[in-house]
């Protein structure tokens, strides 16, 4: 039987640590300054730690991790892409390629993505959404015109626990 506080998210962090075994378990990652908020929605979780510039196929992310009531909930990869250029025949082209190719490594990794959305036309912004279960962790891709996150947490976990 899984427990929900052993959830394995992202870097050998799980669902449920405390900031201090965060720090233990990933010795690079630095506790957060007040000023220093992720660049995404943090529904209600608080950025506590960040991994700044992890590389991954050759882009660099910053990693938050996010706590609820003083325990780890969610990790966030996050990065800003590069500028587009607007006068380019579509200019979201390049958001479409980084789509499809974090879709193909996540796929890899995880398997199909249990759910994916692709909105192509406006309003209000292009988007691209896939998602993954991995045991009871739950894996999403979001891309838009403004970022790019990959985000681990255990939104699922004690009701596929409960299955």
């Amino acid at each position: 039987a899984f427990s929900i506080q052993r959830v394995p998210l992202w870097g050998g962090a799980s669902y449920g640590m405390t900031l201090g075994e965060v720090l233990a378990t990933i010795p690079s990652a630095q506790r957060c300054s007040e000023d220093i908020k992720p660049p995404f929605p943090d529904g209600g979780l608080q950025a506590l730690a960040i991994l700044e510039n992890v590389e991954i196929s050759g882009e660099k992310f910053n990693t938050w991790f996010m706590f609820s009531e003083g325990k780890l909930s969610q990790v966030t990869l996050s990065w800003v892409p590069k500028i587009v250029d607007m006068n380019t025949p579509s200019p979201y082209a390049d958001l479409n390629g980084l789509y499809s190719k974090y879709t193909w490594l996540l796929g890899i990794k995880y398997g199909n993505p249990v759910r994916t959305i692709q909105q192509t036309f406006g309003p209000p912004i292009p988007a691209w959404y896939a998602q993954w279960v991995s045991g009871l962790t739950n894996i999403d891709l979001n891309i838009d015109k403004t970022r790019l996150d990959i985000t681990y947490g255990a939104e699922y976990a004690e009701t596929l626990r409960r299955l």
